[in-house]
């Protein structure tokens, strides 16, 4: 199906869910539409190897099977090796993991599939890659992989750029953000209400280190409140089976920021966070969480030298 450019007044008419529909049964791109065509091509080589390989497991017609297979055809091309085991939980699970590059994002589901076979899972995408995965979005439902668009840090300065000192189109773009932010919210209860698996990048854009900035990394600098706001919806009351967890990446010594094809990464869960840890620390809406969540990743990717 073609796509539809929609105007300016056509977008502003849709309602945030009717606008991820349209999104999702490919029938209109936002990018496209408002005028950022690239920033969607700079995904095609990405999104292109992602759609075939989507469909190449969905040959696998028993979809109670499709897990299993996905987890075969990823570690061909994208091996991945466990340092320990992910702990068990029979509640929701929050993933959090360091982001150097997209070769972790493909190692991370094969691992949690094999960890959390049962489990459903929840998986927010920068919305250039996700506008390449649209038409194959129904196999990953199969699979039981649920992925929601973000407008990351990343796309959002790009995107202000181009469009600098155009207060309607700048106007616009932020309204975007919102929605999106406000379906992910809203899929981060669905997760904790189905006691799923959500997968998610703290710093929500790729970045060399753990903490954007050194100050950061002594707990002085702003550190966005992902895990925060994540919590809020996950875990709203003490008596909850939530589990979050963090957990390391160490990505190959020569690598790049995409998907590094047949490298090894190495993938090590930290110490989790119970539930009730969790709604303790955040219950007054403070933001240390996000500081000791991302502590523990770092303490650990300190011995990355192990493994390059």
């Amino acid at each position: 199906m073609k796509k539809v450019v929609f105007n300016s007044e056509q977008l502003a008419s849709l309602g945030r869910e009717e606008l991820l529909d349209q999104i999702n049964n490919h029938e209109v791109s936002l990018l496209t539409s408002i005028g950022a065509k690239e920033l969607l091509d700079e995904m095609d080589s990405v999104g292109f190897l992602s759609r075939t390989l989507v469909r190449f497991i969905a040959l696998q017609k028993d979809d109670s099977k499709l897990r299993k297979r996905a987890c075969k055809v990823i570690r061909l091309f994208a091996p991945a090796k466990l340092i320990k085991e992910y702990p068990r939980n029979e509640g929701a699970v929050v993933v959090g993991f360091n982001h150097p590059s997209l070769g972790e994002i493909f190692r991370l589901i094969c691992l949690g599939f094999e960890a959390y076979p049962d489990k459903p899972f929840y998986f927010p995408i920068n919305i250039p890659w996700y506008g390449t995965l649209t038409p194959v979005i129904p196999i990953l439902k199969r699979g039981g992989l649920y992925v929601t668009p973000m407008i990351t840090p990343s796309t959002e300065k790009k995107l202000k750029a181009k469009f600098e000192g155009d207060e309607a189109k700048l106007k616009s773009i932020q309204s975007y953000k919102v929605a999106f932010e406000r379906i992910y919210m809203k899929l981060a209860k669905e997760c904790a209400d189905n006691k799923g698996v959500l997968v998610v990048a703290p710093s929500a854009t790729r970045q060399a280190k753990v903490f954007p900035t050194p100050e950061a990394e002594r707990g002085e600098g702003h550190i966005h409140p992902t895990m925060t706001l994540l919590a809020h919806r996950v875990c709203p009351k003490e008596d909850n089976d939530a589990m979050f967890l963090p957990v390391t990446v160490f990505e190959p010594k020569l690598n790049d920021r995409k998907v590094n094809l047949f490298k090894m990464y190495h993938i090590e869960p930290c110490e989790p966070f119970s539930g009730k840890e969790v709604y303790q620390i955040t219950k007054d809406k403070e933001k240390s969480f996000d500081f000791l969540f991302l502590k523990r990743i770092n303490d650990v990717y300190k011995q990355k030298a192990k493994y390059e």
